[in-house]
């Protein structure tokens, strides 16, 4: 039996973080987080703030955007990002390159729980729907409107 299991108060900090993450327990008894999860906090919000100046310097939006080099650690990022960059030349009116990351957002999307309740996957797809309206592909158009 351990100094911890018999209630001795003599017993260091350190053996009781040990033992409560050997019960997966210590995020939720000490505010312990590793590294990974302090920096897909900083990025995801980041890209909350490129996405307020998005529509004001799509240019240094898309730099933010492609300055994280570790994004690709982080599924929900990427999506978020993907998403971004959709906007990002759908402002610059560059159809072709914004459908290709809508898509890519939608695809990682679906392997984001965490972001299921955003309304990211409805603003790609009413944007998808605003391009191929734009292109007058309406048939396409009036498709993807009426899809979901």
């Amino acid at each position: 039996m351990s100094s911890i299991e018999r209630g001795f108060i003599s017993v260091a900090d350190d053996k009781y973080i040990e033992y409560a993450k050997e019960l997966g327990i210590a995020d939720d008894l000490f505010g312990l987080e590793d590294e990974m999860t302090k920096r897909e906090k900083e990025i995801m919000v980041e890209l909350k703030h490129i996405e307020e100046i998005l529509n004001g310097n799509t240019k240094v939006a898309l730099e933010r955007i492609q300055s994280f080099m570790d994004i690709h650690h982080f599924p929900d990022a990427i999506a978020v990002s993907e998403f971004l960059k959709g906007r990002v030349y759908f402002e610059q009116k560059n159809y072709t390159k914004s459908k290709k990351h809508f898509e890519r957002a939608l695809i990682k999307l679906d392997e984001c729980p965490n972001l299921a309740t955003s309304n990211i996957h409805c603003i790609c797809l009413n944007d998808l729907a605003r391009m191929t309206f734009y292109e007058r592909d309406y048939q396409n158009s009036y498709d993807r409107q009426t899809s979901y």
